[in-house]
């Protein structure tokens, strides 16, 4: 899997993410949703549902196998790497 962090200015939420192989588990101001991949070939952000305030994932795509999604990530001011963030490998 291969993640992408894109930085939301917000000094008053948390996000925290604990990866699995094609599975995510976020926790945002204290609430928890977990999401499992592991079927899914396509899927917009729209369609996935969650019991957060906030839907953390912007997108997702799967190409060749390999699950690549980009989500929220709330920080208190942006440096040059959080601004323009990179795919990393989870």
């Amino acid at each position: 899997m291969f993640v992408k962090l894109t930085p939301q200015i917000n000094s008053t939420n948390q996000i925290a993410y604990e990866y699995g192989q094609d599975s995510l588990v976020v926790t945002l101001d204290g609430a928890v949703d977990s999401f499992d991949f592991s079927s899914v070939r396509e899927l917009r952000p729209e369609q996935i549902k969650t019991s957060l305030p906030i839907n953390p994932i912007v997108a997702l795509d799967r190409v060749e196998g390999v699950l690549y999604l980009t989500l929220l990530n709330f920080v208190e001011g942006a440096v040059e790497y959080d601004r323009f963030p990179q795919f990393l490998e989870v």
